[in-house]
């Protein structure tokens, strides 16, 4: 199934394939108790599945490093008798960084001052000016509003390469926009 060959010593009534879409080594769970982990294809077979009954799948992302995520970690399925089932978890790469934002005059963005992307969700500045971002770009355009109401923008740009660890950048300037407003 799913182009994989899997192995078991016996199959009674019916199987499930656990598929992380080639992600290896991620811990699968099966109505709760865990059951082994991922191939290098980033597979699982587990064989003891009983059939007709909705029997719960998880992964364990607990793990994985920062920039990768599953965007569903549990599922219940229900499998006809003697056959089997491919259940995707799907496993992505995600490009994210800390990135530590600063005013004109060096000093750090006031805590809980938003940060807006295009069409993303928006992020919020913790102490000292540090902000955790989600689907960034290789080119990165950041609207910053502070609690106050003044807005700033920054870009920045993030390298063509790409490690597994979770990177800061900065401290980056945020220069004001010509539309702030003052309350």
């Amino acid at each position: 199934m799913d182009n994989t060959l899997l192995t078991a010593n016996q199959i009674n009534d019916s199987f499930v394939i656990v598929s992380t879409d080639g992600y290896p080594n991620i811990g699968v769970n099966f109505e709760n108790q865990p059951k082994g982990t991922t191939n290098r294809q980033g597979y699982m077979l587990v064989p003891g599945v009983s059939s007709f009954y909705p029997s719960k799948f998880s992964i364990d992302t607990l793990s994985l490093p920062a920039d990768i995520y599953a965007d569903t970690t549990e599922q219940r399925i229900s499998v006809r008798r003697n056959s089997g089932y491919v259940v995707h978890f799907p496993v992505r790469e995600r490009r994210a960084a800390s990135v530590i934002l600063h005013d004109q005059t060096g000093a750090a963005i006031p805590l809980s001052s938003t940060v807006s992307q295009q069409g993303k969700p928006d992020a919020y500045v913790g102490w000292d000016g540090l902000a955790y971002l989600e689907n960034l770009e290789h080119q990165n355009t950041l609207r910053i509003r502070t609690p106050n109401g003044q807005s700033c923008t920054v870009n920045f740009s993030l390298p063509d390469t790409h490690s597994q660890k979770l990177s800061t950048y900065g401290p980056l300037t945020c220069q004001l926009s010509a539309t702030a407003e003052n309350n």
